[in-house]
């Protein structure tokens, strides 16, 4: 669930089974359902 504090980020494709690709920083996170990436700034909800 999104909270007031959250909001969809830019930078990122949807992928395979609800995860995403994040385009954030160099890491290219490739970021499962309620995980985060390495650098911990995105989560996927």
């Amino acid at each position: 669930m999104v909270t007031a504090e959250q909001h969809e980020a830019a930078l990122w494709k949807p992928a395979a089974e609800g995860a995403v690709d994040c385009f954030l920083c160099a890491h290219r996170c490739h970021i499962a359902p309620e995980e985060r990436g390495i650098c911990r700034v995105r989560e996927n909800v």
